[in-house]
Parts: C-alpha cells; sequence; structure tokens
C-alpha cells in the first residue's frame, strides 16, 4: 500500500459508483452494498415503528402555518419570534406545508426519511473511507449497529424535531469530508465548504462539527491562501446573510429558545447527570471501547497516514467537544437527545469496519451488544415518571399520557380538554378573551381594546394547545419564554429543569393583554395582587421593555428593520427581573 492511494480523493458518492470502488469482485461489492443497506434498512423499520411527534414539534410546525398563512416565520400573527432552534427545519416544514397531506405527518416522515438517509450517507463514506487505505476489504457493519440498538435514535428519527435532519446533514458532512484531498476540484472545495457552513442553520451547537470539519479541510486539501479564503467564506455566506435577517427581523441575535434556555450559562452537575443517564441507559461504554480497541488494531496492523490520522480525529474531537458543551449547559430535560449527535459524528469512521479475524470478533461482539441493548437497553423512569432533574422519556411520557401508541396530531391531544372548550365558547360568543390557567382552573378576562386578536392564551404545552386557536388572531403568550419575547428575557433564578426555568408571572401577562377595568374586577390573587398588576403596567411602558416589545410588535418597515439590526446585541443582553416592582426600579428611573 503506498501513500500515493492513501491520498487520492474518492470521486463519487454513489452506491454505483461503490460498487465499482469496493473491490473487483461481485462478491465484495455486494458484501459492502449489503453493509450499508441492511442496517439502514432495519433502522428505517424501527424508526417508523416509533413514529410520533412531539409537543416541541408541534410548535415548529404551529410556525410554519402561520408562514404559510402569510404571517411570516413567526408562532402568533402579532409577534415575531424565532421559535424553532433549526432554521432549516423550520423551512423545510414551510416547504412540507404545501404537500396536500396534513403538516403533522408530513414532518413526521420527513424527518424519519432524513434520519435514514443519514445513517446510510454515514456508512457509505466509512465504505468510502476504509476503501482509500486498502484495496477491496470485505466490510462489516460496527458504528452503525450501535444506531440500530439504541432506541433513543429510534425515537427522534421522527418527533417532529430537527434530529433526522441534523443525521442527514452530518451524514453529508462526514462523505463530503472522507472525498477531499490535494488534488481537489475549486468548485468541489467550495461546495463542500459551503455544506459544511449549513450546520448552524441545522442547530447552532453544530457550529462546533463545522469550525473541526474546516480545520480538517485545510489539512487534507492544502488549498492556497486564496482558495482557503474563498472556502472559509463559502462557509460564512449563508449563515451570515441569515444572522443579518435574525438580527432585524427579530431584533435578537439567536433564537428565542436560546435566551429561554440560557444556552450560554453553566450547570455541570446536571450536565454530568445527563450526560450518566444516557451512557448508562445503554451501557454504551461497552461498544465505544469495542470500536476503539478495532480502531487501534486496525492501524497497528495496517499502520495510519496523516489522511487517516485526520479522517479519524475530526469527527471524534468534534463530537468530544459537543459532549463537553452539552454537560456545560446543563443537558436537555428530553433523555438522549442532545448526546445522540455526538455519538453519530463519533461512529462515522466506524459505521463500517474491514473483515480481520480481531476485526470481525469485535464487530460481531458490537452486534451481540446491540440485540440486547434493541431488547432490554430502556430508561429507568418510565411513561409519565421522571428522573434526575425532570429528565423524561419523552415518546413513552406522550404515548401514555395520550394513550396513544404514535401520537401525532396536535388537535387530537387538546380534544375535549377545558383548553379546548374555553377557546371554543369564547370563539362562538364572539367575545374577546384572554385564557389563563389559576390554581383553581382556567379563567378568562376581556382583552385589552389596544390588541388585535379575538382570543389570547396563557398556557404551557404551547404547540398542542395552540392547535385550538386560529392562525389569523389567535395569539398564544408562553408559560416558560419559548414562544414569548418577554418570559424569554426574564432573568434565571434557579437551574432546574432543563428548558424551563424561567416562568413568566400571571402579573405580567394580566397588565399586557388584559382590559384594565376587568382586570381590576378579578377576584384577589396572591400570585397577581393590585399592586403587582400596576407596576407591571408602569414597567411595560419603560426603556429596554417597551424597546424589546416594540421591536417584536410594530410592523416591519426598513426603518424598523434598521432600529433592531442596530440594537440587538444590547437587546440580545437584556434581562429583566420577574418581580414587577423591581423591573419599575431597573427600566423606569424617571419614578424614583
Amino acid at each position: 500500500m503506498t501513500s500515493a492511494v492513501l491520498e487520492t480523493p474518492e470521486s463519487s458518492s454513489t452506491l454505483g459508483a461503490l460498487r465499482s470502488r469496493l473491490g473487483n469482485t461481485g462478491t465484495r461489492g455486494a458484501i459492502a452494498i449489503a453493509s450499508v443497506v441492511v442496517p439502514t434498512l432495519v433502522f428505517a423499520a424501527l424508526v417508523y415503528q416509533r413514529r410520533w411527534m412531539s409537543d416541541d414539534g408541534l410548535i415548529a410546525v404551529r410556525q410554519a402555518h402561520e408562514t404559510l398563512a402569510g404571517h411570516g416565520p413567526n408562532f402568533t400573527p402579532f409577534e415575531r419570534d424565532e421559535v424553532n432552534t433549526s432554521v432549516l427545519w423550520g423551512w423545510c416544514l414551510v416547504v412540507l406545508g404545501l404537500l396536500p397531506i396534513g403538516l403533522e405527518h408530513a414532518a413526521t416522515l420527513a424527518g424519519g426519511v432524513f434520519a435514514v438517509l443519514g445513517v446510510g450517507l454515514a456508512a457509505a463514506g466509512a465504505a468510502r473511507f476504509h476503501q482509500g487505505r486498502a484495496t477491496g476489504p470485505i466490510l462489516v457493519p460496527a458504528g452503525v449497529l450501535v444506531i440500530v440498538g439504541v432506541d433513543a435514535f429510534w425515537d427522534f428519527g421522527t418527533s417532529g424535531l430537527e434530529t433526522g435532519l441534523g443525521f442527514f446533514w452530518l451524514g453529508a458532512s462526514w462523505t463530503a469530508l472522507v472525498g477531499l484531498g490535494p488534488d481537489v476540484r475549486r468548485r468541489r472545495l467550495f461546495a463542500t465548504t459551503a455544506l459544511f457552513g449549513l450546520g448552524e442553520l441545522v442547530r447552532p451547537d453544530f457550529a462546533i462539527v463545522t469550525a473541526v470539519f474546516l480545520v480538517a479541510t485545510w489539512l487534507l486539501a492544502r488549498p492556497r491562501r486564496k482558495d482557503a479564503l474563498l472556502a472559509v467564506a463559502a462557509t460564512a455566506a449563508v449563515p451570515a446573510v441569515y444572522e443579518v435577517f435574525r438580527a432585524g427581523y427579530y431584533g435578537i441575535l439567536v433564537p428565542m429558545p436560546g435566551l429561554a434556555k440560557e444556552a450560554a450559562n453553566s450547570d455541570w452537575g446536571r450536565g454530568a447527570t445527563y450526560l450518566n443517564d444516557y451512557l448508562s441507559t445503554y451501557a454504551l461504554w461497552l461498544p465505544m471501547l469495542l470500536l476503539t480497541l478495532a480502531v487501534g488494531y486496525m492501524f497497528g496492523k495496517q499502520g495510519y497516514d496523516r489522511r487517516t490520522v485526520v479522517l479519524v480525529a475530526a469527527p471524534l474531537a468534534a463530537a468530544a467537544i459537543m459532549v463537553v458543551y452539552v454537560v456545560h449547559v446543563g443537558g436537555d430535560y428530553m433523555h438522549a437527545r442532545m448526546m445522540l449527535p455526538a455519538t453519530f459524528v463519533a461512529l462515522c469512521p466506524v459505521m463500517l469496519l474491514p473483515l480481520t479475524r480481531v476485526g470481525g470478533v469485535l464487530a460481531a461482539a458490537v452486534a451481540v451488544w446491540a440485540a440486547g441493548s434493541a431488547v432490554k437497553g430502556r430508561t429507568p423512569y418510565e411513561n409519565t415518571n421522571a428522573g434526575a432533574y425532570g429528565v423524561v422519556n419523552e415518546r413513552s411520557y406522550e404515548v401514555a399520557a395520550f394513550h396513544d401508541p404514535h401520537p401525532l396530531s396536535g388537535a387530537k391531544r387538546v380534544k375535549g380538554t377545558d383548553w379546548q372548550k374555553a377557546v371554543s365558547k369564547a370563539l362562538a360568543s364572539g367575545r374577546r378573551e384572554l385564557v389563563f390557567s389559576t390554581p383553581k382552573g382556567l379563567m378568562t378576562v376581556a382583552l385589552a381594546a389596544d390588541k388585535p386578536g379575538r382570543i389570547a392564551m396563557f398556557a404551557e404545552n404551547m404547540g398542542m394547545v395552540a392547535t385550538v386557536l386560529p392562525l389569523d388572531d389567535g395569539d398564544v403568550i408562553d408559560v416558560y419564554g419559548l414562544t414569548s419575547p418577554l418570559s424569554g428575557h426574564l432573568e434565571m433564578a434557579d437551574r432546574v429543569r432543563a428548558g424551563h426555568e424561567k416562568m413568566l408571572p400571571l402579573a405580567w401577562v394580566l397588565a399586557d393583554y388584559g382590559d384594565p377595568a376587568a382586570v381590576d374586577a378579578l377576584p384577589y390573587d396572591p400570585d397577581a395582587t393590585p399592586q403587582m398588576i400596576a407596576a407591571a403596567r408602569q414597567a411595560l411602558k419603560c426603556g429596554g421593555i417597551k424597546d424589546l416589545l416594540d421591536s417584536v410588535r410594530q410592523p416591519m418597515t426598513a426603518g424598523r428593520f434598521f432600529d433592531n439590526l442596530t440594537g440587538s446585541l444590547s437587546r440580545n443582553s437584556m434581562r429583566l427581573p420577574d418581580d414587577p416592582a423591581a423591573a419599575v426600579k431597573q427600566f423606569c428611573p424617571a419614578a424614583h
């Protein structure tokens, strides 16, 4: 084996090209293709069997519906709010909404298709990688079996979230990286780095993979300085253009969930617990150890060169940094979800392995583990139970809560609930009302005269409950800040359940949305006293708070876009106390 063989990039990515590259015999080619296709089809069957739609997925669906209704990429028709962390997934949903099937079903199907294609691409990329190191080895499934063996991968293959799209981007990026070499054409180099640049728009934390793969690109392709600069420009072009749009349209620099979850803060203890919950549920240390031994044996047997080291090290480095980031921010409330992309990218070089005596034994051991994990690997908390820090098995939770093995429809979940009844009654009566929850049950109060909609809701589970609201004149105020700029900009007092740490007090909502005379006539509520409501009314008209609300509620004009853009940095860092009286002291200095 010569260095010339090792340094030559592969030139195609189709299964037809794989057949020509994977050995000179039909048997070797057939085995290689089967090693890619069979596990991918098994994964497809498992994803379909576990198809579902999460409440967060329904939030993304609602934004797509509002976009298609002509209200822009918002959650409500009256307020600009980027509720979807994944920009590309949000626009995929808009396109899917043009299909003559329900968007919830289309989103579920598309997520599964992306996930399956991503696994297939990653496995095909691994085949190209190993074929670049030796002539026609027999390749067998290895790392791909980890994906087949972990049921969290099955669950988040759909869910209505961007995870499937994330697998597709990771698989495509890995395969493109394998195809790079010193003699790569400039057009292909720029196309590859442009693909890498889309990572941030799939998920903001995928910028980690983008950065690592860019370094790997430089080490593999060794472009001239001018080409290197153009490659970086190709990487940054689309994200930079979108960032300008985001700042001008939404008035801040990150998606609203980034503020609501304070993604820049740290909670190492909770994050370590989240990681341990993931690893221990599936005994993932075992396949990872086996695959590490396989790589070590492969290097010791066949030797290695700079190209091989780069193509193994880049995915592992990206995965390690992603894991550290997830632990740093405190994990997530959904079991395993935030750890799956890191696992996926780490497995890319070993999705398939050359069949040797030792390698075959190790791959077989991974297969045995995968079979056991697929049957027995389940979280110790199921159904509506929760683990440490409120982590839940989200699919199991929703299946149990809604008595549906494949919960897809938001309208079906909310049908017959008090929310659905209250909204239907208000719409039928013609009254303009705010519906909100109290410890004593749902209550309604007349909407303020300056509010444009017929009805507004202050609630949790925004994806589900929003399905009962009309697209054109239904307003949604989120308790936790994912779909409400006011609550998203609250100070975070306590680190508790991930993503559920900012709760908008009722006093702010009544002051902002309720008719003053009707609100003042409400029964006494210790959580929304007359003093709290009066202070909130005053604070809403002051300084940064007024600017924040104007940035998302005033009509979008060229002037408004420019003001949003120039004030986005300060607005992004603005936080307000949940106590209205404290907010008055901070934002209304003239009152003192």
